[in-house]
């Protein structure tokens, strides 16, 4: 009785591997793709929502807008995950060159809780449209990836990250948890975030940037305008701001418990005390507000190009 013991475990722990290993196989994936045609004389405006997905727009001219979608089932269970994967829809409604789309989720099969079964499906969204396109999208769960010249671009995530390149457009982008990145490209920028940095580098305006448990941090091309006056607040974090030399601006640099500098050469300093700096860049022009709690602000000028 004693020798069959090792031999009980031995097998015990084959079945486990052996389940083991088959219920990771049957994780299932299953792609959905939709055409839709458009009026290529016309612009075109997408609305696009989801709960647990992220979303990535690509620029293609032409007369059709391409909508790929990716879904997964975070599952063993094999029916079950045939079932999520089923009743988890793309919806697209369209009205001329208008464009809804929604993704949209099987119910929990519970007298109890009829809601929504969002937690044991991903879906990842690719979407192709023509330039200057006017694109909304509101995501809970999920990141925001973009490239390309657009009209405009609204976007807000409630956990999860906005990444824009090459970018040429008017950005509003909301997030609470997540980061907000803009490399490359000009347009401009009215940025939020409750946790997170943003950081922005390229020829853009900067009418509104702020988080409250974050770095702000941005690098300004060349060629950049000041139109308006900018505003960029930050509770729990620093602020790191690069201009042209050249450009022209008034700016008010604002710290509680945090250091101030501005090394900008041919900048006059108004007024300098130990939390407040205000001042002129060469011949002044609309107000720089860059305002933090708990950290230190730095305003500087990039070398000229020659």
């Amino acid at each position: 009785m004693k020798k069959s013991f090792p031999l009980v475990l031995a097998i015990l722990a084959g079945l486990t591997i052996f389940f083991s290993v088959s219920g990771e196989g049957q994780c299932q994936t299953r792609v959905e793709e939709k055409t839709i045609t458009i009026d290529p004389t016309k612009p075109v405006s997408l609305s696009f929502q989801d709960v647990n997905g992220d979303l990535k727009i690509i620029p293609e001219e032409g007369k059709r807008v391409h909508i790929r979608t990716e879904k997964e089932a975070l599952t063993k269970d094999k029916k079950l995950a045939s079932r999520l994967l089923e009743e988890t829809k793309l919806e697209i409604k369209q009205r001329e060159n208008k464009i809804e789309a929604k993704i949209t989720y099987p119910r929990l099969r519970a007298i109890f809780f009829p809601f929504r079964d969002y937690r044991r499906v991903r879906v990842s969204t690719e979407i192709s449209l023509p330039p200057h396109s006017f694109i909304s999208a509101r995501l809970v769960d999920g990141a925001f990836r973009a490239e390309g010249e657009w009209a405009e671009i609204q976007v807000t995530t409630v956990d999860g990250s906005i990444w824009l390149e090459k970018i040429n457009s008017r950005l509003h982008l909301r997030t609470v948890d997540g980061r907000i990145n803009i490399i490359q490209g000009k347009g401009v920028v009215d940025a939020g975030t409750v946790d997170g940095d943003i950081r922005v580098k390229g020829e853009f305006e900067l009418p509104r940037l702020e988080t409250t448990d974050g770095d702000i941090m941005a690098e300004l091309a060349p060629g950049t305008k000041i139109n308006s006056p900018w505003k960029l607040t930050t509770v729990d974090g620093f602020i790191e701001i690069a201009l042209p030399a050249d450009i022209s601006a008034n700016f008010v640099l604002e710290s509680i418990d945090g250091s101030l500098t501005c090394d900008f050469p041919f900048a006059f300093i108004e007024k300098a005390e130990s939390r407040r700096i205000s001042g002129r860049l060469n011949q002044g022009g609309p107000l720089i507000t860059l305002r933090t709690v708990d950290g230190r602000i730095r305003l500087t000028s990039l070398p000229q190009e020659k």
